[in-house]
C-alpha cells in the first residue's frame, strides 16, 4: 500500500485494533478525505474492513500489532500522547473515558499524568458500579506511580484506600482488608490520625451478620484513641463502626450506647454524610439486639436521608432494616411498602450484589403467606444472584431462609 495509507494504518493501530477516522481527524489535523481514501485502500487490500461509516477495524488482532510494532518507538510515544491529550478535550462538557486516556498515556510512558488518569478511572468505575474495572484501575494507578518514580507517603496511603474500598466493593473482602491494613501501617509510620482513621473504616466498610472481626476492633479502637476526645466527622464514624464491629457482643447494651453516641455527635456537627453513615453503622449494632422501637426511628432516617443524598445503596440498606422492623411490630403495610421501595431501588442499582436483596424479600413474604413452592424458587435464585455478586451476606440469608421453608414443611 501507499505511503499515506501506511501513515494512516498506523494511526489507527495507535487506536487499537479499531478506530474512527473523527478521531484521527481531530488528533493530528489532516483531512478527513485523505484518512477515508486511505482506509479505502486498506480495506481494498484487505488489511482493514469498514464495520460503520467511517469505522475500521483491522481484519485480524496480529495485523494490527505488526503495524504497531512497525512504529519507531519515540514517534509511538508521541501518538499516544497526542491520542491522550485529544479524548481528554475531544469529550468536552462530558466525562472521558478515563480508562483509556490512562491507557494512552501509560503507552506514552507519561507516568504521573497515567496514575492521574487511572484514580479518574477507579472513580468513574465505581460510580458506574463496574467494581472489577475499578480495582484494576486502581492497581494501574498504584504501577504508574510506582513507574514515575514512587509518591510521597500520603498519596500512597489515599490511592491504597481507593483501591482497598474497590476490593471491597467487588466483593474481594480479604484483598481489600489487605490493601487496608497496609495503608493503616503507612499512616501509623507517619503519624497521620486522620488517614488512620480511615483505614480503619475501609477495613470495616462490609458488614458481615452476627461476626465479630477482632482484627478490625483492635484497628477501630488504635484509631479511635489517636484521634483524640473532640467531636469530629471522622470520631462519630469510628465510633458508629467499632458499635457495629463489636456486636454480638456478651453485653449488647455496650455497643448499643456507642452508636447512640456516634449518632448524636453527627447530629451535632450538622453533617448530612456523617449522619448517614453512623445511622448505618449504628443501626447495624442495634439489628435483632436493640429496642425495635427506637430501630425503626433510625432505620426509616436511614432510608430518608439516603435518598436525600442520592445514595441508593444506603437507601436500599435502610427500607431492608425497616422490613424486618415493621414485621416486628406487626405493622404489614408499612412493611410492604418498603418492600416495593426496595425492588424499585434494586432495578435502578442493576447489579446482582444488590439485586439478590429484593428477591429475598420476596421469598420472605411468599413464606409469610404460605407460598412454600414459590418460596422455595425464590430462595434458589436469592441464591444464584447473591454468588453472582459475590456478597457473603447471602448465603447466611438464603441459609435462613431454607431452614424456614423445611420447618414449615415439617
Amino acid at each position: 500500500v501507499t505511503p499515506a495509507c501506511i501513515q494512516t494504518l498506523r494511526r489507527g493501530a495507535i487506536v487499537g485494533r479499531e478506530f474512527d477516522i473523527g478521531l484521527l481527524e481531530a488528533c493530528h489535523g489532516d483531512a478527513a478525505a485523505d484518512y477515508v481514501d486511505a482506509a479505502q485502500e486498506a480495506t481494498d487490500a484487505a488489511i482493514l474492513v469498514e464495520v460503520a461509516p467511517q469505522r475500521y477495524r483491522f481484519v485480524h488482532f496480529l495485523i494490527r500489532e505488526l503495524v504497531y510494532e512497525g512504529i519507531p518507538e519515540d514517534e509511538r510515544a508521541d501518538a499516544h500522547a497526542r491520542l491522550a491529550a485529544t479524548l481528554e478535550t475531544r469529550a468536552g462538557n462530558g466525562e472521558p473515558r478515563w480508562s483509556e486516556v490512562a491507557h494512552h498515556l501509560m503507552a506514552a510512558n507519561r507516568f504521573e499524568d497515567a496514575a492521574r488518569a487511572c484514580r479518574k478511572a477507579g472513580a468513574q468505575a465505581l460510580r458506574q458500579l463496574a467494581f472489577d474495572e475499578a480495582v484494576q484501575a486502581y492497581t494501574d494507578a498504584l504501577a504508574a506511580a510506582e513507574g514515575a518514580g514512587g509518591f510521597q507517603a500520603s498519596d500512597e496511603i489515599e490511592l491504597l484506600l481507593e483501591l482497598g474500598h474497590a476490593q471491597t466493593r467487588a466483593g474481594e473482602i480479604v484483598a481489600g482488608k489487605e490493601t487496608c491494613l497496609r495503608a493503616a501501617a503507612l499512616a501509623r509510620e507517619e503519624g497521620d490520625s486522620a488517614l488512620l482513621a480511615r483505614a480503619a473504616l475501609e477495613h470495616g466498610m462490609a458488614l458481615q451478620y452476627a461476626r465479630v472481626d477482632t482484627e478490625l476492633v483492635a484497628l477501630l479502637e488504635e484509631a479511635l484513641d489517636a484521634l483524640g476526645p473532640s467531636d469530629s466527622t471522622l470520631r462519630a464514624r469510628v465510633m458508629g463502626r467499632l458499635a457495629a464491629a463489636l456486636q454480638p457482643a456478651e453485653d449488647p447494651e455496650g455497643p448499643m450506647q456507642l452508636a447512640r453516641e456516634a449518632i448524636a455527635m453527627a447530629r451535632r456537627l450538622e453533617s448530612p454524610e456523617t449522619l448517614m453513615d453512623t445511622l448505618r453503622n449504628g443501626g447495624s449494632a442495634m439489628v435483632d439486639l436493640g429496642d425495635v422501637d427506637e430501630r425503626v426511628v433510625l432505620d426509616r432516617e436511614l432510608a430518608v436521608l439516603a435518598e436525600e443524598l442520592g445514595n441508593p445503596v444506603e437507601a436500599l440498606r435502610g427500607n431492608l432494616r425497616s422490613i424486618m422492623d415493621f414485621l416486628a411490630l406487626e405493622r404489614l403495610d408499612d412493611a410492604y411498602r418498603a418492600m416495593r421501595a426496595c425492588e424499585r431501588i434494586t432495578e435502578e442499582l442493576n447489579h446482582p450484589a444488590y439485586a439478590w436483596r429484593a428477591v429475598a424479600m420476596r421469598a420472605l413474604r411468599a413464606l409469610w403467606e404460605g407460598r412454600l413452592d414459590e418460596a422455595e424458587a425464590l430462595i434458589v435464585e436469592v441464591r444464584a444472584i447473591g454468588e453472582r455478586g459475590a456478597d457473603l451476606n447471602a448465603r447466611a440469608v438464603y441459609t435462613m431462609q431454607e431452614v424456614r421453608l423445611l420447618h414449615y414443611r415439617g
